[in-house]
């Protein structure tokens, strides 16, 4: 399942290919990107960016967004193709971030 912007995002993509393709991005040789393939370009592209950042962090934002916005945790172990509730469970974990806004809320 991917979120209104993602989706809209994607179609605009698709549109500006002009024909409908059969896979959503290419290799060089214009056939399918493999999984290395799409490493490769992951972090090509994060690098023109100027983000370190690996597909094991976003997965891991992607979950802990998931479970602050109070998704399940079994939506958020399908989502991420989690064999157990059990490697889930690690995003319930309070980061130190969550642990200094529990204690400002003393304040208030």
């Amino acid at each position: 399942p991917l979120n209104a912007t993602a989706r809209n995002l994607l179609q605009k993509y698709e549109e500006s290919l002009g024909k409908r393709e059969s896979y959503l991005f290419y290799g060089i040789r214009k056939n399918r990107l493999n999984e290395d393939g799409v490493l490769r370009m992951f972090y090509s592209l994060s690098k023109q960016a100027g983000v370190k950042v690996t597909p094991h962090a976003l997965s891991h934002t992607f979950c802990k967004n998931l479970l602050e916005s109070n998704v399940t945790l079994d939506k958020i172990a399908t989502l991420a193709g989690h064999s157990s509730l059990a490697v889930t469970q690690k995003y319930t974990t309070p980061s130190l971030q969550d642990l200094n806004a529990a204690v400002i809320q003393l304040d208030d």
